[in-house]
């Protein structure tokens, strides 16, 4: 799985906001993310790769025993959005964790 990267033209302290302004990039990269850990039996999954200039990285990782919570919250956005076939997405996962 290709982990997508993203620059962060300000540093660091674009983070939050990043994560903020492009919620529905984020949890469908948690969902994929969590899915492909689920299906190759990964411990961990790195979702998603920030860099930005003076040598700045942070690397988003969902360890295995936070898949349940992430799709818990990721089910929570989905359903405010009425993005039902995500949900269901979730709601599959969530039930082979349980």
């Amino acid at each position: 799985m290709k982990v997508p990267r993203f620059e962060l033209p300000e540093g660091k302290e674009q983070l939050l906001n990043f994560f903020t302004s492009n919620k529905p990039t984020m949890y469908n990269l948690m969902l994929s993310s969590i899915t492909y850990a689920m299906s190759n039996k990964m411990k961990a999954v790195t979702v998603v790769d920030f860099w930005w200039e003076d040598d700045g990285e942070f690397s988003l990782q969902i360890e295995e025993e936070s898949f349940l919570e992430s799709l818990y919250n990721c089910l929570l956005f989905f359903e405010e959005q009425e993005l039902y076939e995500k949900c269901a997405q979730c709601k599959k996962l969530i039930d082979k964790l349980k």
